[in-house]
């Protein structure tokens, strides 16, 4: 048996997109309740909010997909080991998608108020939820390629008859998801039929087993 080698392209159509990656973020009450001081390095990527109905096109973008499949032989085991990667690729959002950067602290000591029955002299200087959000969360509209979440994987499958032994590991880039480690067993019946118990570690589950 030989190796087989694929390639597949796959152009993208992009609804929406809401991606936040905080490099530092921090939140710190004092012991006795006088202010709170919130810290944050963060950027933002949205698409455009005025543009979210189903089935609009707010970007455009093409994948990649690779994967290669050989044979191999341990003893008198025969097996196949398989690498692919998924997904290799981009969206380009259009001009109106939004952005936001800041490295910034705010802090907060609360409001004074002379007079608890008398709140109409109490100043907010001027506070608003529009001038909190255009000091705090500037945000500005511009056009950016953002790339799509890709997927490595590689596994090994050896043949013991009727019983098949899959070792395996795959990685989700741009994800909160750990890298996943797999051992699975599976069992073929007649008529096409088949039975499979799989131990895993990492993914979004840390631990997982599935039969």
């Amino acid at each position: 048996n030989k190796g087989q080698l694929g390639i597949g392209v796959s152009f993208l159509a992009g609804e929406r997109l809401l991606s936040i990656t905080a490099r530092n973020a921090t939140l710190y009450t004092a012991t006795d309740g006088q202010f709170l001081q919130f810290s944050s390095d963060a950027d933002l990527y949205q698409s455009d909010t005025s543009s979210a109905s189903r089935n609009t096109m707010n970007g455009y973008g093409a994948s990649l997909d690779l994967y290669f499949k050989a044979p191999y032989k341990i003893g008198r085991k025969t097996g196949t080991i398989t690498v692919s990667a998924t997904d290799l690729g981009f969206i380009y959002w259009n001009n109106k998608s939004l952005y936001y950067n800041k490295d910034t602290s705010y802090y907060y000591d609360g409001v004074s108020i002379n007079n608890i029955s008398d709140l109409q002299n109490v100043s907010f200087n001027n506070i608003s939820k529009d001038s909190i959000k255009n000091k705090y969360l500037p945000f500005r509209k511009k056009a950016f390629y953002y790339t799509v979440p890709s997927t490595i994987s590689i596994n090994s499958n050896t043949s013991f008859g009727k019983y098949h032994l899959e070792t395996g590991f795959w990685y989700l880039f741009n994800s909160n998801a750990l890298g996943y480690y797999y051992l699975q067993g599976d069992k073929y019946f007649t008529k096409g039929w088949m039975a499979a118990l799989q131990l895993g570690y990492g993914g979004y589950e840390t631990v997982n087993d599935e039969l």
